[in-house]
């Protein structure tokens, strides 16, 4: 039920600070944060918070969401660190035990060092960590061809994984928690490797699964009939499970953006602007607990035109 409270939350009140430390303060508000990303959380001690700031809420206010959290605006990606490094040959990946017991790890080569190909990387990065992740266990290589990597990280405090990246070159690395969460690093033959520059994403990952989000961008135009049972069916499946569900969507023959909110069962869709000029793409996201996250990502690639005319070609 807190969970439940908490993902559907615009501000959110953490009272008692003066019986708590500041790590437990810390990890009280990363955890309200892991569910409900978009909600300001006010600090307060024996509940001494101003009423209107309480009470005068509002509705939805896109600079007030801004103000609170920068990067609302970003779309949201499996990853929350990306970082560009100059790859010898021969290295090795390093990390301690952390909060969790495996770290999803990718490395894709760019062209040049710069934030474009870094974010131009992480749109590449997206489809890969839709794909099937490869588990491997600490002394077994990475090997970059076969995309994104779980690494295993149980029983030790410190784990080697040799990297083959097959040529050195320039390299962009993901990974599915910040690096210093397991005190990450890359090693040459000459110690440990710096990168060239780093960009913090936003995330959409949490350490405990039970109540998450789900993030899906796709850039080829939906078909809207198969959309529409995609949608219904999911509401009709999960709609228990589903707190709040949001998207803004690029509908095969329109001009206009459809947008849709749904809260567990109920569902709102209309017609937003035109898409002009502006490039066309369709991001939804899912809060909920025990989503089915592989199926409600296949489920939403099958609405791609290309899916839908290759299935009447068979036919």
């Amino acid at each position: 039920e807190a969970s439940a409270q908490i993902a559907f939350a615009d501000l959110i009140v953490l009272n008692k600070l003066d019986v708590a430390t500041d790590e437990q303060v810390a990890a009280a508000e990363q955890r309200v944060s892991s569910i409900n990303g978009m909600a300001h959380i006010y600090k307060t001690t024996l509940a001494a918070a101003p009423i209107d700031e309480l009470l005068d809420v509002g509705g939805f206010n896109l600079d007030r969401a801004l103000a609170n959290k920068p990067s609302f605006l970003e779309p949201e990606y499996p990853f929350e660190w990306g970082g560009i490094y100059t790859l010898p040959k021969q290295c090795q990946l390093v990390l301690n035990s952390g909060p969790d017991t495996s770290l999803a790890f990718l490395c894709l080569p760019v062209p040049l060092v710069s934030e474009e190909a870094l974010l131009t990387a992480a749109d590449h990065a997206l489809l890969e960590f839709s794909r099937a992740q490869h588990v491997i266990s600490a002394g077994q290589a990475l090997k970059r061809e076969l995309g994104v990597h779980q690494l295993q990280l149980a029983g030790s405090e410190e784990f080697r994984f040799p990297v083959d990246i097959g040529s050195p070159g320039v390299y962009a690395i993901f990974t599915q928690h910040g690096p210093e969460e397991f005190n990450l690093s890359i090693e040459g033959p000459s110690g440990p490797l710096v990168p060239l520059l780093s960009h913090v994403f936003n995330s959409e990952h949490q350490h405990d699964e039970t109540v998450g989000s789900i993030a899906i961008e796709l850039d080829e135009p939906l078909d809207g009939d198969r959309l529409e049972r995609v949608l219904d069916f999911l509401l009709r499946t999960q709609g228990q499970n589903i707190y709040r569900m949001k998207g803004i969507l690029n509908v095969a023959g329109e001009t206009q953006r459809y947008i849709f909110q749904a809260v567990h069962m109920l569902f709102e869709g209309k017609w937003g602007k035109e898409w002009g000029d502006a490039p066309r793409h369709s991001r939804m996201v899912v809060i909920g607990k025990h989503l089915p996250r592989d199926e409600i990502t296949t489920l939403l690639n099958l609405c791609r035109i290309s899916q839908v005319a290759s299935e009447v070609a068979l036919a």
